[in-house]
């Protein structure tokens, strides 16, 4: 099974962060809105098991992602298994009628690029800030880990914070925090 290799870092300055990469031959891959809405399963905690169910609408189309929970160390390594879903589906009434539950969702600016056969995303997350993702695919953590930490090696990023969370955690807590506030 495919496993994602990923560190998600704040980004103290996308502009500089482009202009870098660009420098360092990255291909620009696309930018654009992308909406995740995930689901919460009718008889399995997925939160409490680590897991997810995320659609996703981009501008490249929508697909429907499982990610499994993430294996130990410093750098989030998890199965992921995603299905493209064909224009004019309709997952969302597909899982409402299986008895699934919407829950959060999460809405981003992402700039995508392609360097050294890695991923690396800018992106501007509502209610959440500014991040950079480092991702690979992978059949085995360990020379995934060992590819993303190369390439923040090779950008000069290995300093700049890293964010354990899902953007999904990190907006669900500026939410909760906003309302804590209210009160």
């Amino acid at each position: 099974m495919p496993i994602e290799v990923e560190v998600k870092l704040r980004l103290p300055d996308a502009a500089a962060a482009r202009t870098h990469l660009l420098a360092l031959g990255a291909k620009p891959l696309g930018a654009g809105l992308e909406e995740d809405l995930f689901f919460h399963h009718p008889s399995r905690d997925l939160a409490a098991h680590d897991e997810a169910l995320r659609l996703r609408r981009s501008p490249y189309g929508t697909e429907l992602t499982f990610k499994g929970p993430r294996g130990p160390g410093p750098i989030k390594a998890r199965t992921e298994l995603t299905l493209q879903l064909a224009a004019g589906d309709d997952p969302d009434a597909f899982l409402l009628a299986l008895g699934f539950t919407l829950g959060p969702r999460v809405r981003k600016l992402r700039e995508s690029y392609r360097i050294d056969g890695l991923t690396v995303t800018l992106d501007d997350v509502e209610e959440a800030g500014s991040f950079a993702e480092v991702e690979a695919m992978a059949t085995d953590a360990a020379h995934g880990e060992a590819q993303v930490e190369a390439l923040l090696q090779r950008l000069g990023w290995q300093e700049w914070p890293r964010e354990p969370r899902p953007y999904v955690a990190i907006v669900e807590a500026r939410r909760r925090s906003r309302t804590v506030t209210r009160a």
